[in-house]
């Protein structure tokens, strides 16, 4: 079998790589929907305004993620503290001392050994 073959609705199988080019010309290909993608591709990449928005688009996201690692990292810190604070809590030291060591409010620590 060479290049792509439809079987049943909705599979699609490959005897080849579709990286080699020599091998996949993609002329050659009998599938209509990967010529039409590969000519809407073709399309984007000469079109300027839509590959500035793309990168635009993908310089958001990567925002995004760094963003969610702030945060991630902020929690962790605060689940450390919390846990600290706790253990503290448990070794019956004051929470004067508890809140300078751990950083948090006496207020979120006194609500710590309420629920304790």
């Amino acid at each position: 079998m060479n290049g792509w073959e439809l079987r049943g609705t909705d599979t699609i199988s490959s005897s080849l790589t579709i990286n080699n080019a020599e091998k996949y010309p993609i002329e050659e290909t009998k599938h209509a929907l990967i010529k039409e993608t590969d000519q809407i591709m073709e399309e984007a990449n000469h079109d300027v305004d839509w590959r500035r928005a793309y990168m635009m688009y993908q310089m958001e996201l990567l925002d995004e993620r760094k963003e969610g690692r702030k945060e991630d990292k902020l929690e962790g810190k605060l689940e450390g503290k919390l846990e600290d604070a706790l253990a503290m809590i448990k070794e019956k030291l004051s929470l004067d001392l508890i809140a300078r060591c751990t950083g948090l409010p006496l207020s979120e620590i006194e609500a710590l050994g309420v629920s304790q």
